[in-house]
């Protein structure tokens, strides 16, 4: 699943506060980014990869609770996990 979303940059911890979620639910993260936004000066988008579809419960749950922690949030696409 990837998602995208910003957090409020000038309150401490938000970020930490928002990634901390997914650990909460045991649900990996398998990459990160963060671009500018360019809508103001220290203001990002970031860019999360985590694994679990967005219809796992865990999944579910953990998205719920990180809007809490997010000013804007995306899920850009979600798959089913695939085995090889």
């Amino acid at each position: 699943t990837l998602l995208m979303f910003t957090v409020d940059h000038r309150e401490p911890g938000a970020l930490c506060g928002a990634l901390n979620v997914f650990a909460k639910h045991q649900i990996n993260q398998t990459a990160i980014n963060s671009r500018p936004s360019r809508q103001r000066q220290w203001h990002y988008m970031f860019f999360v990869e985590i694994m679990g579809h967005e219809q796992d419960h865990n999944v579910a749950s953990a998205l719920e609770e990180i809007k809490a922690y997010c000013l804007d949030l995306v899920v850009l696409g979600s798959y089913p996990h695939q085995s090889y």
